[in-house]
């Protein structure tokens, strides 16, 4: 099904990752795809169990690795408002972002209580993909400045 040919390239793309990240210096990745459904990531589990299940390893070796991997919760293609966030930000092993609007200040898209993220969107009209950019990029920022200022304990 295309679903499930979805999540394959999805485990494809994050086995890869979890295999090359160190080689490629990879710290921060943005999963720009959404389901649309809202669907519980137990459905995609038992609806397409052996891409699940490559998909579920993949992501775990790459937090395991410290790589931040986050995805945006909802947007235009929603059909579903009332439904969880989408999957994958839906995933535990997932940040989910949400945003708000830049106009209103009020949360937009971000689909459900629970998600990890909202951050502010500079577009007139606010997609959580644009809102998931700011906080990869974010991600990074904070990564560098702790990694030079921050004082470890061991």
């Amino acid at each position: 099904t295309m679903a499930g040919e979805y999540i394959a390239q999805l485990a494809r793309s994050a086995s890869w990752l979890a295999e090359s990240s160190r080689d490629l210096g990879v710290g921060s990745v943005q999963v720009s795809a959404v389901d649309g459904t809202g669907a519980p990531p137990a459905w995609y589990a038992r609806t397409f169990r052996d891409e699940y299940d490559k998909w579920a390893t993949s992501v775990q070796r790459l937090r395991a690795r410290g790589v931040w991997l986050s995805a945006p919760t909802g947007n235009q293609r929603v059909k579903n408002e009332s439904a969880g966030y989408n999957w994958p930000a839906s995933d535990p092993d997932v940040v989910g972002v949400g945003c708000f609007s830049n106009l209103s200040m009020t949360p937009v898209r971000q689909r459900a209580a629970g998600l990890d993220i909202i951050t502010r969107t500079l577009d007139l009209v606010p997609f959580s993909s644009y809102c998931n950019t700011l906080a990869v990029a974010t991600s990074i920022l904070v990564r560098d400045v702790c990694d030079r200022r921050c004082v470890r304990r061991s």
